[in-house]
């Protein structure tokens, strides 16, 4: 699903164990017919120079080791093929030097050379020695049968062993941001664009005065929204947790600042109702925050190197580039309850933007039930487009 412009409106996080799985499998692959080729060739040395003059213990730890050592060049092999065929297709006037391709190589393969350096070597040298120890007298083929054997196995147990390596880092760098000042919020959301073109009926306000009545949301409040986003792409992702990092300001109606704040933020988007009774799909959002809230009283840093407080200026010039800078501005119309639902209307602020399109937010903390319901009702009643992009992914010109 896309729009206008061709932007993916849905964009679904992978199972983390599945997707790199996928990703060290074929490298590995490539690797394993390294790594069984010159095993083979050096178990053909070892008889060529009097294997009898070598014991078969030593012999098994040789051809153990050879593997992981030989493997090496096909383990990034499909990445120095990607590199050479972006410098080919780019304009000969607009190339990189030479460094820089070297250095994609090594940073795009650096996920499976430690998933193989770290796991998948030591498990292939276990499992390979293992078997031979019940093979000693093997022949070059079998022992090549018996390295590509090793390497399969030894493929499952490293990306599962990657992904929870992943998940404790991710979890290590929470708990740090959480300890110099950040709270974190965790909550589920669902996005969708509305373009009320000429139909009154489906505007901004009249669609949240529905909604509201519908779900029976006491509480209304209108914020004006300044956002500035950092460049995401520097920053990590932890097993499909796409990172968003802000500077934030809101500002209620009668023109008073009421949060001023940086924020970091890792989501992850699927879709939760597979029952095919439902007549609409539910796309939805885990978000978990953590923000830091500057005084309202101060002027905002709008940049890491403005904010005072030195170990929070720190963090956020690791996780950001920040010459890299996007501004979004928009008011927001909402709607909640004390029970924890929370539905909004945000239009951009930008007059140059259509004042037909807008999106509309539904958020929980924790009840999938209730999320899925409103976004049934929703969809069943206005115009919508479901989304798991955010404001600073260029959707507003849909």
């Amino acid at each position: 699903m896309k729009n206008s412009n061709d932007i993916p409106l849905i964009e679904l996080t992978p199972n983390p164990v599945v997707a790199f799985g996928m990703r060290l499998g074929r490298d590995e692959l490539i690797a394993a017919g390294w790594s069984a080729f010159w095993t083979a060739i050096v178990k053909l040395g070892l008889v060529y120079l009097g294997s009898e003059q070598i014991s078969l213990e030593k012999q098994a730890v040789i051809l153990a080791l050879a593997g992981p050592l030989f493997e090496k060049p096909g383990l990034i092999s499909a990445y120095i093929k990607d590199a050479i065929k972006l410098y080919k297709q780019t304009p000969e006037e607009q190339r990189a030097p030479y460094g820089f391709y070297i250095k994609k190589v090594f940073k795009d393969s650096w996920p499976t050379l430690r998933a193989d350096l770290l796991f998948h070597d030591p498990g292939y040298t276990l499992i390979f020695w293992l078997l031979i120890q019940n093979i000693p007298s093997a022949s070059p083929l079998m022992i090549a049968l018996l390295s590509a054997v090793s390497f399969s196995t030894a493929v499952f147990i490293a990306a599962g062993l990657d992904v929870l390596t992943v998940k404790i880092m991710y979890c290590l760098l929470i708990r740090k941001i959480t300890k110099i000042g950040f709270k974190k919020k965790q909550y589920y959301e669902a996005r969708f664009l509305v373009d009320a073109e000429d139909n009154d009926n489906f505007n901004a306000t009249k669609a949240l005065d529905m909604l509201q009545l519908h779900f029976q949301l006491p509480i209304r409040t209108q914020h004006t929204y300044h956002d500035v986003y950092l460049n995401k792409k520097s920053t990590r992702v932890f097993n499909g947790r796409r990172p968003y990092l802000r500077f934030r300001q809101r500002i209620d109606i009668d023109g008073e600042i009421t949060k001023q704040a940086i924020q970091i933020m890792y989501t992850t988007s699927r879709k939760i109702n597979n029952n095919i009774c439902n007549l609409y799909r539910c796309f939805i959002t885990a978000k978990e925050k953590c923000g830091y809230e500057f005084l309202h009283d101060e002027p905002m840093p709008w940049q890491p190197e403005n904010i005072k407080n030195k170990r929070i200026a720190s963090i956020v010039k690791k996780l950001s580039n920040t010459q890299e800078r996007k501004k979004v501005s928009f008011t927001r119309d909402l709607a909640i309850d004390k029970q924890g639902l929370f539905i909004s209307t945000d239009k951009a602020a930008d007059t140059a933007t259509s004042s037909n399109l807008y999106w509309l937010e539904v958020k929980v903390k924790t009840d999938l039930e209730l999320l899925q319901s409103a976004t049934e009702y929703i969809a069943w009643k206005l115009p919508v487009r479901a989304t798991t992009k955010t404001k600073c992914d260029d959707l507003w010109q849909s």
